[in-house]
């Protein structure tokens, strides 16, 4: 690189790790790097920024799959009673014409 350009520059370096060393990683690479001469961005540090609208989100799906399976129940039971009801009505009508019981 530095045939090319005498101004080259490193702009990114990326390590692959276990989940499990990620703060020691990056607590590594904070004590190493002075903070103004190189940016450190972690998915980690990511994760952890985005966790609360991500805990939000879930809260407000599972709000709304309550609020979809109450408004089907609700129409399940209309379904029967309006049923029941209807079947009453016909039952009256052909008894006040002659049907028995049986």
């Amino acid at each position: 690189m530095h045939k090319i350009s005498k101004d080259s520059f490193i702009q990114e370096v990326k390590i692959n790790s276990d989940r499990t060393y990620d703060s020691e990683i990056n607590d590594a690479l904070t004590k190493m790097f002075d903070e103004n001469s190189v940016n450190i961005k972690s998915q980690m540090s990511t994760e952890n920024t985005l966790l609360p609208m991500i805990k939000g989100l879930q809260v407000g799906g599972n709000c709304f799959s309550f609020i979809l399976i109450l408004i089907g129940l609700l129409n399940f039971v209309n379904v029967l009673i309006t049923g029941v009801e209807t079947r009453k009505k016909e039952l009256a009508i052909m008894q006040a014409i002659g049907m028995t019981n049986k």
